[in-house]
């Protein structure tokens, strides 16, 4: 059972890498992002993504091989 979810664990930590990725150019291109100014004070525009993607790579993860 240990060695299950590791693997689980696993899928997550590298499917949380890969989506994020791919959903950052997404979110630029539908403006999903969060501009500097006010009280906010990072130099870019930030993708508004984190949620998202954890909730994809958790998905996926809990899909794997736990019996």
């Amino acid at each position: 059972m240990g060695k299950n979810i590791i693997i689980a664990m696993s899928m997550v930590g590298v499917g949380t890498l890969v989506f994020s990725f791919l959903i950052i150019s997404i979110a630029k291109r539908i403006d999903l992002v969060d501009h500097p100014g006010g009280r906010k004070h990072h130099p870019n525009p930030t993708p508004l993504i984190g949620g998202i993607v954890m909730f994809i790579a958790f998905s996926f993860g809990s899909l794997g091989p736990i019996t």
